[in-house]
Protein backbone atom coordinates (compact mmCIF):
# COMPACT_ATOMS: atom_id res chain seq x y z
CA UNK A 1 0.00 0.00 0.00
CA UNK A 2 1.56 3.30 -1.09
CA UNK A 3 1.42 6.20 1.34
CA UNK A 4 -0.63 8.97 -0.22
CA UNK A 5 -0.23 12.64 0.71
CA UNK A 6 -2.98 13.94 2.95
CA UNK A 7 -4.70 17.27 2.89
CA UNK A 8 -3.36 20.02 5.17
CA UNK A 9 -3.63 19.43 8.91
CA UNK A 10 -7.11 19.97 10.32
CA UNK A 11 -8.01 22.88 12.52
CA UNK A 12 -9.66 22.38 15.92
CA UNK A 13 -13.18 22.66 14.46
CA UNK A 14 -12.46 19.90 11.96
CA UNK A 15 -11.01 17.67 14.68
CA UNK A 16 -14.12 18.21 16.80
CA UNK A 17 -16.39 17.25 13.88
CA UNK A 18 -14.34 14.10 13.26
CA UNK A 19 -14.58 13.16 16.94
CA UNK A 20 -18.38 13.30 16.72
CA UNK A 21 -18.53 10.50 14.16
CA UNK A 22 -19.91 7.06 15.07
CA UNK A 23 -16.50 5.68 16.02
CA UNK A 24 -14.31 7.45 18.52
CA UNK A 25 -11.23 9.08 16.99
CA UNK A 26 -8.04 8.88 19.05
CA UNK A 27 -5.36 11.33 17.94
CA UNK A 28 -1.83 10.27 16.98
CA UNK A 29 0.80 10.55 19.72
CA UNK A 30 4.53 11.13 19.69
CA UNK A 31 5.36 11.54 23.38
CA UNK A 32 4.78 7.99 24.64
CA UNK A 33 7.84 6.89 26.63
CA UNK A 34 8.11 3.57 24.80
CA UNK A 35 8.74 5.35 21.49
CA UNK A 36 12.18 6.70 22.52
CA UNK A 37 11.92 9.74 20.24
CA UNK A 38 15.04 11.85 20.82
CA UNK A 39 15.00 15.60 21.29
CA UNK A 40 16.40 17.53 18.33
CA UNK A 41 20.08 18.37 18.80
CA UNK A 42 20.86 22.04 19.38
CA UNK A 43 22.95 23.10 16.36
CA UNK A 44 26.35 24.38 17.51
CA UNK A 45 26.22 27.37 15.14
CA UNK A 46 22.83 28.36 16.59
CA UNK A 47 24.22 28.05 20.14
CA UNK A 48 27.21 30.21 19.33
CA UNK A 49 24.91 32.87 17.85
CA UNK A 50 22.59 32.78 20.87
CA UNK A 51 19.63 31.65 18.77
CA UNK A 52 16.65 30.20 20.61
CA UNK A 53 12.96 29.91 19.96
CA UNK A 54 9.84 27.79 19.71
CA UNK A 55 8.46 26.24 16.55
CA UNK A 56 5.36 24.27 15.73
CA UNK A 57 5.46 21.39 13.27
CA UNK A 58 2.44 19.71 11.67
CA UNK A 59 3.37 16.08 11.02
CA UNK A 60 1.51 13.56 8.91
CA UNK A 61 1.45 10.25 10.78
CA UNK A 62 0.69 7.17 8.73
CA UNK A 63 -1.39 4.29 10.08
CA UNK A 64 1.80 2.26 10.55
CA UNK A 65 3.24 4.94 12.89
CA UNK A 66 5.78 6.29 10.42
CA UNK A 67 6.27 9.94 9.55
CA UNK A 68 4.98 11.41 6.32
CA UNK A 69 4.94 15.07 5.35
CA UNK A 70 6.27 17.68 7.79
CA UNK A 71 5.15 21.30 7.64
CA UNK A 72 6.44 24.20 9.68
CA UNK A 73 3.29 25.86 11.00
CA UNK A 74 5.21 28.40 13.09
CA UNK A 75 8.93 29.05 12.69
CA UNK A 76 11.34 29.60 15.55
CA UNK A 77 12.68 32.48 13.50
CA UNK A 78 15.92 30.63 12.78
CA UNK A 79 16.44 28.30 9.81
CA UNK A 80 19.05 26.22 11.67
CA UNK A 81 16.67 25.44 14.53
CA UNK A 82 13.74 24.71 12.23
CA UNK A 83 15.85 22.37 10.07
CA UNK A 84 17.24 20.49 13.10
CA UNK A 85 13.73 19.93 14.42
CA UNK A 86 12.32 18.75 11.06
CA UNK A 87 15.24 16.38 10.46
CA UNK A 88 14.92 14.79 13.90
CA UNK A 89 11.13 14.43 13.78
CA UNK A 90 11.39 12.85 10.31
CA UNK A 91 12.92 9.77 12.04
CA UNK A 92 10.49 9.59 14.96
CA UNK A 93 7.98 6.79 15.45
CA UNK A 94 4.40 7.51 16.48
CA UNK A 95 1.39 5.83 17.97
CA UNK A 96 -0.99 6.26 15.05
CA UNK A 97 -4.42 7.80 15.30
CA UNK A 98 -7.25 5.33 15.61
CA UNK A 99 -10.83 5.44 14.46
CA UNK A 100 -12.46 2.83 16.62
CA UNK A 101 -10.03 -0.08 16.55
CA UNK A 102 -8.50 0.78 13.16
CA UNK A 103 -5.24 2.72 12.81
CA UNK A 104 -5.63 5.63 10.37
CA UNK A 105 -3.48 8.32 8.78
CA UNK A 106 -3.74 11.66 10.60
CA UNK A 107 -1.90 14.88 11.43
CA UNK A 108 -0.38 15.81 14.80
CA UNK A 109 1.05 19.15 15.91
CA UNK A 110 4.41 19.04 17.67
CA UNK A 111 5.78 22.05 19.56
CA UNK A 112 9.56 22.16 19.92
CA UNK A 113 11.47 24.67 22.02
CA UNK A 114 15.16 25.45 21.75
CA UNK A 115 16.28 27.30 24.88
CA UNK A 116 19.81 28.16 25.93
CA UNK A 117 20.43 27.39 29.59
CA UNK A 118 22.70 29.44 31.83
Amino acid sequence: MANQPLSPPPHAAQIARTAQSDETMVQARYQAEMLNNPKPPYPLAARLRGQQGRLLLAVQVYADGSCGDIRTEQSSGYALLDAAARETVRHWHFLPARRGSVAVDAWVEIPITFRLEG
